[in-house]
């Protein structure tokens, strides 16, 4: 019993790998385009070279314990991305945004895509 419950473990485990590398390469890094080639072969590369990554730093790095991940959480990663949020506001702020810029909305009334300038 004990076996099968850490097979699932790791079943899971890599599942996940597996799952956030299709993501990344999807979301991130274009699919399955090349220089404006389309292969399946260009995605399985990529596909390969994150799940490498992932094992690889899954294998070198040491393992946070539970205190240490909530010590970098809430008094190192916080308060930088609050700062990164706020340097953002204050660049928008000062430099606006541009008077050229189209946006593009949903008109629900008539369902039909309008666009206006901003």
């Amino acid at each position: 019993m004990r076996l099968l419950h850490s097979l699932f473990f790791f079943l899971a485990e890599y599942g996940n790998i597996i799952m956030a590398s299709n993501l990344i390469v999807c979301f991130f890094f274009g699919g399955y385009f090349v220089f404006g080639i389309v292969s399946v072969w260009f995605y399985f590369c990529k596909l390969f070279l994150f799940l490498f990554l992932f094992i690889l730093i899954r294998a070198t790095l040491p393992r946070f314990r539970f205190d240490q991940l909530m010590t970098l959480g809430w008094l190192k990663l916080l308060p930088l991305s609050m700062a990164i949020a706020l340097f953002i506001m204050l660049l928008m702020l000062v430099f606006g945004t541009s008077s050229n810029a189209e946006v593009l909305y949903i008109d629900v009334n008539t369902a039909d895509t309008v666009a206006s300038k901003g």
